[in-house]
């Protein structure tokens, strides 16, 4: 993606990135999980610029973010040790990095609102995982150590086969 003269006077609008980055939760916007998702925004670039390889044709705000989200994490001051959210013109190519992942790798922190710290400690789970012939069903939690439900997902996937696989 080219960075451009527009691109780099909308991205100076926007609050300097910091050490760490929250990347899904109410800070960016989010309805669940509950608490914020932090990551070290270093960490955080080497896995979007992976992402970002990928042959994805972005358009309007979805190329912008594309274009912006690396450059602001690059001139992240890493000095300073507070968590800023990603701006939320930049967070539409968020979807790209898989959070989960994050928490599963010990890379991601997640904020737990009942005991009101960041935890690496998580735990990811499945209950009521139903499979029958062509569907799989279950209810996708993330549960900080002490057991608050940081995040709940009902989920369903269809799995369409071909005859004779």
């Amino acid at each position: 993606m080219q960075f451009t003269d527009e691109h780099e006077r909308r991205l100076a609008r926007f609050p300097v990135c910091t050490r760490r980055v929250a990347i899904a939760g109410p800070a960016v916007g989010d309805d669940e999980p509950r608490g914020d998702v932090v990551v070290e925004t270093t960490e955080f670039l080497k896995r979007l610029q992976v992402a970002l390889r990928r042959d994805i044709d972005f358009d309007g705000s979805d190329e912008f973010a594309a274009a912006a989200l690396p450059v602001w994490l690059e001139r992240a001051k890493l000095d300073v040790d507070t968590v800023t959210a990603v701006p939320k013109p930049l967070s539409s190519v968020l979807w790209l990095i898989n959070v989960e992942g994050l928490i599963r790798d010990s890379v991601a922190e997640v904020f737990c609102p009942d005991c009101g710290r960041y935890s690496a400690e998580v735990r990811l789970s499945t209950e009521g995982r139903e499979e029958t012939h062509s569907w799989l069903r279950g209810t996708r939690i993330w549960r900080c150590m002490q057991g608050h439900t940081l995040y709940r997902e009902n989920i369903e996937l269809h799995i369409m086969r071909r005859a004779g696989c």
